[in-house]
């Protein structure tokens, strides 16, 4: 679930491991979006018939071992090692025009990671697709 206003990120937040119905994921990553994404100010109601949502509904993590071999703007990503995750929707190496490697590098930063933690055997890269719904304009 990714919250803008205008063109200013207001929250982004999901989940890769669907627990209930996709209607009852929508209303809470709804709300995480806009009260619990720690990099932006909550949203305030006199904010809302200004807020543009975007549900990007993803499919089943897949590991890979050639993480390079993916490709930009068709697959998301998502790392992994101990308790540290990182994901970066599949439309974010493609609206800043990024490579493989630096959406790989970009996602392990994401995950509090060394940017070349990609690399190592310990860390899972795992990828998906998007069906993304924006909300009209």
């Amino acid at each position: 679930m990714t919250l803008f206003k205008e063109d200013e990120l207001r929250g982004c937040i999901g989940t890769c491991v669907p627990s209930m119905t996709l209607r009852e994921i929508v209303i809470e990553m709804t709300e995480a979006a806009a009260t619990r994404d720690r990099r932006v100010r909550p949203v305030r109601a006199e904010e809302l018939d200004q807020i543009h949502i975007d549900i990007s509904v993803i499919s089943p993590l897949e590991r890979t071992e050639n993480p390079l071999s993916l490709e930009v703007g068709k697959h998301g990503l998502h790392v992994a090692r101990d308790r540290k995750r990182g994901v970066l929707l599949p439309q974010v190496a493609a609206e800043h025009d990024w490579d493989m490697e630096m959406f790989l590098g970009q996602t392990c930063l994401k995950a509090d990671l060394p940017k070349d933690a990609w690399r190592r055997p310990d860390t899972t890269v795992s990828c998906f697709t998007a069906l993304i719904i924006e909300e009209e304009k």
